[in-house]
This record gives structure tokens, C-alpha cells and sequence, in this order.
């Protein structure tokens, strides 16, 4: 039996919450707003997306070349989000938020690599070790995103 047996579906809510639309203050302030938020709700459902088609290839049934061709998908997804966020123009309001939120992503990014890397090890160990890592960090980043998002949508409705 093989340690690998599926993506994990916690991964799906990492960008389960979306940002909301309508700011406060003038109109250019509103439309800026609004087409920030678009944009960081494109980079989510394309993320999520991506991550939803992947989810469940890496099972008992995959082969080991599959499983690094699944994992290699997840990876580029999670950077492409996080360069995607990152070249987000955000408004002056909230570009203290934006860069903690870029730098959120860049992080899961990071360890969604690493955690890759021990996943396609032949070593059983290592590879739960992975498994847990990435949850772990899955958990960490849901949390750390869903806060930012809070954040930057307060000073939103607020400016």
C-alpha cells in the first residue's frame, strides 16, 4: 500500500472565501475597489479550480510518475496564484493588507514546493511527514487568508 493516497480536499479552501465588492468613499475609490476585489476573485476561483480538477489523481491507483505530474500541477498552480495576487494592483487603502496577503501566498507556495518534493519520496516516513506538513500549512494559510481578506474588506467598506 502506498502513503500517497489523494490531495487533500482542505487544500479546496484555502481561497474558499471571496472577496467582497463595494467600497465606500467616491466613485473613483469605489471603482478602484471593485476591480481589485474582481481581480483577486479570479485569481481565487482560478486556484480553486485548478485544485479541484487535481484533487483525488493521487491515489493508490496513480503510478509514481503520475503522482509527481499531479504534484508538479498543484505546485505551479500555487505559484501562479501567488504571482497572480502579487502583480495585483491594490489601492493606496489597502496596500499594507495586499502585500501581507502576497506575502501569505508566496509562502504556501513555498511550502506547497517543499512538501512536493517529500511526496514523491519512496520513503514511507517521509512522505506522511509531507502529507502532514502540507495540511499543517494548508490550515496555517486558510487562516492567514481568510483574515487578510476580513481585513482588506473592512478597510474597503470603510475608505
Amino acid at each position: 500500500m502506498r502513503a500517497v493516497r489523494r490531495l487533500p480536499t482542505a487544500l479546496l479552501a484555502v481561497l474558499a472565501l471571496a472577496f467582497a465588492a463595494g467600497c465606500g468613499g467616491g466613485d473613483d475609490d469605489t471603482e478602484q475597489g471593485n476591480a481589485y476585489v474582481e481581480q483577486l476573485n479570479a485569481a481565487q476561483r482560478e486556484f480553486a479550480a485548478t485544485v479541484k480538477r487535481l484533487d483525488g489523481r493521487v491515489s493508490e491507483d496513480s503510478s509514481p510518475s503520475q503522482d509527481r505530474a499531479t504534484l508538479g500541477s498543484f505546485t505551479e498552480a500555487a505559484d501562479e496564484v501567488a504571482v497572480e495576487v502579487r502583480d495585483i494592483q491594490a489601492p493606496d487603502a489597502v496596500q499594507r493588507l495586499h502585500a501581507g496577503l502576497v506575502d501569505d501566498f508566496e509562502t504556501y507556495a513555498d511550502e506547497v514546493r517543499s512538501a512536493t518534493r517529500s511526496l514523491t519520496s519512496r520513503d514511507p516516513d517521509r512522505v506522511i511527514a509531507a502529507q502532514q506538513r502540507l495540511l499543517k500549512a494548508t490550515d496555517t494559510v486558510t487562516a492567514e487568508i481568510n483574515t487578510a481578506i476580513d481585513d482588506i474588506n473592512a478597510k474597503l467598506r470603510s475608505t
